[in-house]
């Protein structure tokens, strides 16, 4: 058991730093995904505006109240 748990060490020393190597990996694309989200986020409410717009142009009230 004892040879069996020194031969697996150097496998062990490997997927723990696979394992680090991707756990950066991650936390980069999250940082990224983010920023991402931020953009998203803001082309919705310009985008929910300008329906909101066109709505109340199309039924005939001219542009939205406060704008």
């Amino acid at each position: 058991m004892q040879q069996e748990l020194v031969d697996l060490q150097p496998k062990l020393i490997q997927t723990s730093k696979e394992t680090a190597e991707l756990i950066e990996f991650i936390s980069k694309e999250s940082i990224e995904v983010e920023a991402v989200k931020k953009v998203v986020e803001a082309d919705e409410v310009v985008a929910n505006n300008a329906a909101m717009d066109a709505k109340a142009i199309k039924v005939g009230h001219g542009q939205r109240p406060g704008k």
